[in-house]
Order: structure tokens, then C-alpha cells, then sequence
């Protein structure tokens, strides 16, 4: 029996790019009945548990209301996907899941929700286009964030 710290995953490993301290800003859409919602704050990525999955740790200001999130990414080998479970500071908890497309796209579903997440060629800069659908077939733009 081995009592050394196990490897991690290598698909894991292929989200290296978001570990890190990132300045956060965008914007939720303006809808018929909200005007654009503007975003400012933090987001950190570590490993953690042994480098068996990510923490990803959300500070922001949404307009005037503070948000806060954590979420732990892992991997899911038996359906070949990244898991994402967040909770945030109001009660919510969401279960998303996540693939990459390139290895600098990560796309990301949910419920109603879909993300694609771009690292640019420096890897300091990363931008996500979410959006929303009530019917799972019709999607409109939810919200654009930069991070630096």
C-alpha cells in the first residue's frame, strides 16, 4: 500500500491555464426589463487537494450587490468531462460541466447557461461570452467578462 500523494489527473492538468490571481470586470446584458449590470472584482484559481481538483474563488461587485462563489473543478473520466460545482454567498448552488474545445477553449453548460472561455496567446488575458436560453434552443447573450 502507497501512502505517497497520488498523481493527478493529466486532463486536469490541461486547465493549468487558469490557476492564478485575475482581475475581473464585465457586464450582464441589458434585457426589456434590466439595464446593463456592470462587474467588477476577483477571481482565483488553485489547486488543491493534492492537485486533485481546482478551487476557483469569486469576488465581485455586480451593480451594487457583492457577490462571492467558490466552486471546485474536477474530472469526470467516466464521461470524459470536467465537473464545476459553485456555491455562492446568496444559497445557489449550480453543477455545470465543461470540455475543452482547443487547448486554450474551454465551453462550459448548465442549465439554461452555456460559456465559452478563451485564453489568449500570452496566457494573461482570458475572456468568457455566456449566454442563456429558457428553452435550450434559442440562446441570447447573458455576459461578457475579461480577465487579466
Amino acid at each position: 500500500m502507497s501512502h505517497g500523494t497520488p498523481e493527478p489527473m493529466p486532463e486536469l492538468k490541461t486547465l493549468n491555464f487558469l490557476i492564478g490571481n485575475w482581475y475581473s470586470e464585465g457586464e450582464v446584458s441589458a434585457t426589456s426589463k434590466e439595464p446593463v449590470i456592470k462587474i467588477k472584482g476577483t477571481d482565483k484559481y488553485e489547486w488543491v487537494l493534492d492537485d486533485s481538483f481546482i478551487l476557483h474563488s469569486v469576488d465581485v461587485i455586480m451593480g451594487d450587490e457583492k457577490i462571492k462563489v467558490i466552486e471546485i473543478i474536477g474530472y469526470d473520466k467516466g464521461n470524459n468531462k470536467y465537473i464545476l460545482r459553485s456555491f455562492n454567498n446568496q444559497g445557489s448552488i449550480t453543477e455545470m460541466q465543461a470540455q475543452l474545445d482547443t487547448e486554450s477553449v474551454l465551453l462550459i453548460t448548465g442549465d439554461k447557461m452555456r460559456s465559452k472561455l478563451s485564453v489568449h496567446s500570452d496566457s494573461n488575458y482570458m475572456t468568457a461570452h455566456w449566454e442563456k436560453s429558457e428553452d435550450g434552443i434559442t440562446w441570447f447573450p447573458w455576459m461578457d467578462m475579461n480577465f487579466k
